[in-house]
């Protein structure tokens, strides 16, 4: 019984610290925790640049429902800023396959960077969900 306690312990530590121990370079597509049941979700980075208080990811965010045709892919966030704690906060695993034509990441990246030029900086600090769920509320 002591060493099931022992390996469960082992398991949560190793969850609380895989974030700040993913690489997140290598691959662009990630699968990320679902919003919804019935969906596959996952987040493309599209960019990264460091800024004064490090790496801050800029990202698609789309879906698919669960036995729907590959192609029937669903965007729900164009353009996210995020920073790598976040971002690692939010993925799961290294996806191959997922990628989507940029043309709406780019409409909404330009308007950030309007944004940013007149000093609205929103960088998502928390989750990818978390930051979805405060702009749907209008936070």
């Amino acid at each position: 019984m002591k060493s099931h306690t022992f390996l469960a312990c082992l398991f949560m530590i190793g969850k609380l610290f895989a974030g700040p121990l993913l690489d997140l370079t290598g691959s662009k597509i990630w699968s990320i925790k679902p919003f919804e049941s019935g969906r596959k979700y996952w987040c493309i980075i599209r960019d990264q640049e460091k800024m004064e208080k490090g790496m801050v990811y800029h990202i698609e965010v789309v879906y698919r429902d669960l036995g729907s045709q590959v192609y029937n892919v669903i965007k729900i966030i164009p353009h996210m800023a995020i920073t790598e704690v976040a971002l690692k906060s939010s993925v799961i695993k290294k996806l191959k396959r997922g990628d989507v034509y940029p043309e709406q990441y780019e409409e909404a990246r330009k308007q950030w960077e309007m944004d940013r030029a007149n000093g609205d900086l929103n960088i998502c600090r928390s989750s990818i969900y978390e930051c979805f769920e405060m702009a749907e509320k209008g936070d």
